[in-house]
């Protein structure tokens, strides 16, 4: 018996949606009947994704090439809509790799990537479009979390603070919103296997879109404020509360 989740017609605005779990987000989205603003750093991967999701699934799609750990690259996506019904941040698998080689200089410009790509940008998406949001008395907020466990690098302090700093600052949003049916939440994306991040396998994606696709749901309305974590090898996960 198929469910429907009410939301055909909408927009979302689906970071990191190329390939990997933004793009698993956006086809599950997209197969609700939702219109979709792809994204990606680079074009021509943009360009396809955008072509594929529409042969796929007839719903409109923009396009937009653009960074959104950069304020140059948020402000790009949201002129391409600049008031989603749903937001899906995150899901980008580029990881920051081994430091210990790297310059000093080199190590802090990285590490405040890491940290404008898991803290910032997620925070200040959702700033953005909030606002029109509350308005219209329906939103949906869901941050990808893709994270290796255990984490035994010299950055753990970027990459563990970063989705925790975001994760506080989203629980406090949730529960300003509850009363005007706009919800967040966070999934986890974890892999126990150094690099299994970068290369996660279609069934976790699978997975990952599904679950996207429920908490945006007209019926997930009560569901707000929460992680939850999808592993992509049936080990214990532990993160952020």
């Amino acid at each position: 018996m198929s469910v429907d989740l009410g939301i055909a017609g909408r927009w979302a605005t689906v970071c990191a949606s190329c390939q990997g779990p933004g793009r698993a987000c956006a086809e599950a989205l997209a197969a609700e009947g939702v219109n979709i603003v792809v994204n990606g750093c680079e074009p021509e991967r943009v360009e396809l994704a955008a072509a594929e999701i529409v042969a796929a699934y007839s719903v409109e799609v923009r396009a937009v090439t653009a960074d959104p750990a950069t304020e140059t690259g948020r402000d790009r996506l949201l002129a391409a809509k600049p008031d989603p019904d749903i937001l899906v941040t995150g899901g980008s698998q580029r990881e920051l790799g081994d430091l210990a080689r790297g310059t000093d200089d080199l190590v802090a410009a990285m590490r405040m990537h890491y940290m404008e790509q898991q803290y910032w940008a997620p925070v200040a998406l959702a700033q953005a479009v909030v606002d029109g949001m509350r308005s219209r008395r329906f939103g949906r907020i869901v941050n990808i979390i893709p994270v290796t466990v255990p984490a035994r690098r010299l950055v753990t302090p970027a990459s563990s603070d970063g989705p925790r700093g975001m994760t506080a600052v989203m629980k406090g949003l949730a529960a300003q919103l509850a009363d005007d049916n706009v919800t967040v939440n966070q999934l986890v994306t974890a892999c126990s296997r150094p690099g299994a991040v970068l290369a996660m396998n279609g069934s976790l994606n699978k997975a990952v879109g599904a679950a996207c696709a429920i908490l945006c749901s007209t019926q997930a309305n009560c569901i707000s404020g929460m992680n939850l974590c999808l592993s992509g090898d049936h080990r214990r996960l532990e993160l952020v509360s």
